[in-house]
């Protein structure tokens, strides 16, 4: 895939996001890939169910001179071998909410080598009963943005099984820091981003 535009990356990840999604792939985590023929810092290893799915990313300039390439692409490959293994092969029954569903959107400054996967892990985790999806929808650096910060766009969106509670459930946030603490290893809620998310 050629890519004359930084927002190919952005592209192609959510067109594998999506693949994966009508796949039946549950969470997806996008971690800091090591192949050497990827661009350093433009590359990542699928991760699903702590498993390696695979890679994407840009292709390194110097491979790309190699292979008399001119310009940028994006690349990307997944073992069908290890899909057919966290590939569920069934959707769990649901039941349709007594409540109307509703979403927020926050805008949050941290540090700007945060991994997104910590951030949202961490989200979810201060809202357990709460939050049904959560995703990054923006990301944002420029004017009123210190050095070494980003500006992270969270949309959140809950489905509560039951009914509210009369005194609504507070959650802490640190919008200026980075989260502390180990994210949990599974997330309560389905930390999915949305398929438009620039990341």
């Amino acid at each position: 895939m050629v890519d004359p535009d930084p927002d190919m990356t952005r592209t192609l990840k959510g067109d594998l996001m999506a693949l994966l999604d009508s796949l039946g792939v549950g969470r997806v985590d996008w971690r800091p890939s090591g192949e050497p023929f990827l661009h350093p810092g433009r590359g990542a290893d699928v991760i699903a169910a702590e498993r390696r799915l695979g890679w994407a990313g840009e292709l390194h300039p110097e491979v790309a001179a190699a292979c008399d390439l001119a310009g940028r692409y994006q690349v990307f490959a997944l073992s069908l071998d290890v899909l057919d293994e966290v590939v569920r092969d069934h959707v769990p029954f649901r039941p349709i909410p007594r409540f109307p569903a509703m979403e927020r959107d926050l805008a949050l400054l941290v540090a700007d080598d945060l991994p997104v996967a910590v951030l949202l892990d961490t989200a979810c985790a201060q809202a357990v009963d709460l939050l049904e999806t959560i995703g990054v929808f923006d990301l944002y650096r420029g004017e009123h943005v210190p050095e070494g910060g980003v500006g992270v766009g969270l949309r959140l969106a809950s489905a509560p099984r039951s009914a509210p509670s009369p005194t609504p459930r507070r959650t802490r946030s640190s919008p200026t820091s980075s989260p502390t603490g180990k994210p949990p290893t599974t997330s309560p809620c389905a930390a999915r981003e949305p398929r438009n998310a620039k990341t």
